[in-house]
Order: structure tokens, then C-alpha cells, then sequence
């Protein structure tokens, strides 16, 4: 890992690796230390605890899937937002699991990925009014967007998304207007 100037940026982002690479359960204070090449102290003192840097890596990461999110959305393009996120959900499904943690297992909404997962529904609600005028706008952004984090939650049920080519085929049938055949 390259390790930052910034000692904060370098714990998050040794977070983010090492909830992917041994799910949010496994990830230890002293599995981010070692991952970050600093000193378990260090998480205490730019962080307070390991709960809080989880969170703030958990943060840092949607933060940073909306504000590319919203790059593509800009650009009009539904499939580019699907293949975005297929992507993403197939090189971080742990990372997703571990935003859905609490909305999951304890009905907890109040956290950073429900709030931004909405606002995400909203604005590609926008964009489905427009290109798909035959649905239901809000329908349509749920459905797309379930059907893009579902292989994240259940990769087994979904070996034919192993390569890029799939997954570009799976996004362009997910956003196919419904008078196509």
C-alpha cells in the first residue's frame, strides 16, 4: 500500500483494505496497523477508537462512490453508473457488506450509506425519468440499483458477472427500455 503523507488518509484507507480483505468482523485495530505501517497508538490518537475509524472509512468510501456516481450521472449515461457500480461491487463486496451491516442486521438507517444510497436513488431517479419515460422513475432506480448490489451481497449466485465483458452486458440488460424486446 502507498502509504500517504497524511497519517489519517493512510489508516483510512489501510481500513478500507483490510475490511475488504478480512470483512468488517475480522478487521482489528492491530490489523490496520500492521496494514498501514504505523503503531496501533496512532488509531487512537487521529481517531479516538476503532469504531470511529471504521466509520470514517466507511464514510470516506460512499462519499467517494457519490461523487463519482455523480460524475457519470452527469454525463446521461445509465449503463456507465451500472458498470460503475458493478464494478466496484465486485472489487469491494466486503466494503458493501459491511455499509449494509447495520441497515441489515439492525434496522439502522441513520448511518452515512442509507442517507447517501437515497439521495443516490433520487438522482438516478432523474435520469430514469428521462430515459426511460414508461416507468415509474423511482421504481426504475430502485430496481436498477438492487439489481446492481445484489451480486455484491450474494457473488455466488452470480459466477457469469466474473469479467468485465459480463458486466457490461448484465448493466446494458438492466437499463434495456422496457418496449425493447
Amino acid at each position: 500500500m502507498n502509504r500517504s503523507s497524511d497519517p489519517k488518509l493512510t489508516l483510512l484507507n489501510a481500513t478500507i483494505l483490510e475490511i475488504e480483505a478480512s470483512g468488517i468482523a475480522k478487521t482489528t485495530v492491530r490489523s490496520i496497523a500492521e496494514r498501514s505501517r504505523m503503531n496501533v497508538a496512532s488509531i487512537n490518537y487521529h481517531f479516538g477508537s476503532k469504531t470511529i475509524l471504521i466509520e470514517a472509512a466507511l464514510d470516506q468510501s460512499i462519499n467517494h462512490m457519490m461523487e463519482d456516481a455523480r460524475a457519470i450521472l452527469a454525463d446521461g449515461s445509465l449503463v456507465d453508473l451500472a458498470v460503475y457500480l458493478l464494478e466496484g461491487a465486485a472489487q469491494y463486496p466486503r466494503l458493501i457488506q459491511a455499509h449494509l451491516e447495520k441497515p441489515l442486521r439492525h434496522q439502522d438507517y441513520s448511518g452515512t450509506f442509507p442517507i447517501r444510497f437515497g439521495e443516490l436513488i433520487g438522482e438516478v431517479s432523474d435520469l430514469c425519468s428521462k430515459q426511460q419515460p414508461e416507468c415509474n422513475p423511482h421504481d426504475c432506480a430502485v430496481a436498477l440499483l438492487s439489481a446492481i448490489f445484489l451480486p455484491a451481497l450474494l457473488p455466488g449466485l452470480f459466477p457469469d458477472l466474473s469479467s468485465k465483458d459480463s458486466r457490461l452486458r448484465y448493466a446494458q440488460s438492466l437499463v434495456r427500455p422496457k418496449t425493447e424486446p
